[in-house]
C-alpha cells in the first residue's frame, strides 16, 4: 500500500497547465517518492511526455495540498467550458464525434490511454489555433467534423505517428505538434474519402477517374504543404512531411519520386503511420490488418531512412 501521506493523481491532469501551486512527485516504491516538481515551478508538456514514455501514469501531491489540487482543477474546467463551447456549435459539435471515433480506434489498437488524451488535447488545441483564419478554420472543420473515411483518416494518422515517435524517443510537443500538423493538413486539398484512399500512382492509372480528380490527388501533397506555410504557423518541417507523404522507400512514390535515403525520417515515419491506417480500414481493424502490416513494414520499409520508423512501429505495435 503506498504511503497514505500523499495522494494519487493521473498525469493527464497536469495537461493545461504551466505552474502548479503544489510539490509533485513520482513514486519509485510504496515508502520512496521523488519530488519532480516545487510549488510554483514553471514547466511545459515535454515533461508529461517523458513520464509517459517511460509508462508513468501518475504523479503524487500532500494529502495537506488536497484542498489547493482541487481548487486548481475547478478553476481548470471553468476554463475550458467558457473557451470549448465551440465544440458544440454547429457544425464544430460534430467534432467532439470524430475525436470518440478516435479515440475508441487508438485505446482498442493498444495506444497507451494518456498518450491518446495527451494527443487529442494537441489536436484539438492545433485546430481552435486556426479560428482567426475562417477560410482555413472552416476547411480544417470540414475535413475533420464529416463522418467519413476521410475525417477519421486525418486524425488517426497523426495519432498513430505521435504514438510511434513517443515510442522512438522522438518524443517532444514540438515533435508531436509536426505529425498533428501533417495529419490536419496532408489531404486538405481533397474533397471527398475515395480519393484519399488513393495511395500509389499506379491507383490514379487504374481507377477511370476525370482528369479534375487526377489532377487534384497527384497535386494534393504540394497544395496541402502550400496551405500549411500560407498559414504562418510556426512549425518547422511540417511542410516537408506534408509534401511526401506520398513518396515510397522503392522512389515510385510522388509528387517527386524521392527514394529511402531521400526522404526526411520524420516524413518516413508519417508515411508508415499512413500505411496503418489504410490497412486498419481495409481490414476493419481485425487481426489480419497487423499479419498484413508487419510482413509489409519488414520487407518494404526498411532501408534508408525508414530504418528506425519501421522498427518504432514494430516495437509499438507488434511486439
Amino acid at each position: 500500500m503506498l504511503n497514505k501521506k500523499y495522494l494519487k493523481v493521473p498525469f493527464k491532469d497536469l495537461l493545461g497547465h504551466y505552474q502548479v501551486p503544489c510539490d509533485l512527485y513520482i513514486s519509485l516504491s510504496e515508502k520512496k517518492f521523488v519530488k519532480i516538481l516545487n510549488a510554483n515551478q514553471f514547466f511545459d508538456e515535454d515533461l508529461i511526455l517523458k513520464y509517459l514514455y517511460k509508462n508513468v501514469s501518475f504523479f503524487y501531491l500532500n494529502l495537506s495540498d488536497k484542498n489547493i489540487w482541487e481548487e486548481l482543477l475547478l478553476a481548470k474546467e471553468k476554463l475550458e467550458i467558457k473557451q470549448d463551447t465551440f465544440l458544440y456549435d454547429d457544425p464544430a459539435k460534430e467534432l467532439t464525434n470524430t475525436f470518440r471515433r478516435i479515440r475508441k480506434y487508438s485505446i482498442e489498437m493498444g495506444i497507451n490511454k494518456d498518450v491518446v488524451e495527451l494527443v487529442e488535447g494537441l489536436q484539438q488545441k492545433t485546430i481552435k489555433s486556426f479560428r482567426q483564419n475562417k477560410y482555413l478554420y472552416k476547411n480544417l472543420l470540414r475535413m475533420v467534423t464529416t463522418n467519413n473515411y476521410l475525417a477519421d483518416h486525418s486524425l488517426l494518422v497523426s495519432s498513430i505517428s505521435c504514438a510511434i515517435a513517443m515510442k522512438m524517443s522522438w518524443s517532444t510537443q514540438a515533435t508531436l505538434k509536426k505529425f498533428i500538423i501533417a495529419g490536419l493538413f496532408h489531404d486538405i486539398c481533397l474533397d471527398n474519402s475515395e480519393l484519399a484512399k488513393v495511395h500509389y500512382i499506379s491507383e490514379v492509372e487504374i481507377m477511370n477517374l476525370p482528369e479534375e480528380d487526377v489532377k487534384k490527388i497527384i497535386n494534393h501533397p504540394s497544395d496541402g504543404a502550400s496551405k500549411f506555410l500560407e498559414s504562418n504557423l510556426n512549425c518547422p518541417n511540417a511542410d516537408k512531411i506534408i509534401l511526401y507523404h506520398h513518396e515510397l522507400p522503392d522512389g515510385s512514390g510522388f509528387p517527386q519520386g524521392l527514394n529511402s535515403f531521400n526522404i526526411p525520417p520524420y516524413a518516413c515515419l508519417f508515411i508508415i503511420a499512413e500505411e496503418v491506417v489504410r490497412a486498419l480500414f481495409h481490414y476493419e481493424f481485425k487481426e489480419a490488418a497487423w499479419d498484413y502490416l508487419e510482413e509489409k513494414i519488414t520487407s518494404e520499409y526498411i532501408s534508408g531512412n525508414f530504418g528506425k520508423p519501421a522498427q518504432g512501429f514494430l516495437s509499438c505495435f507488434i511486439t
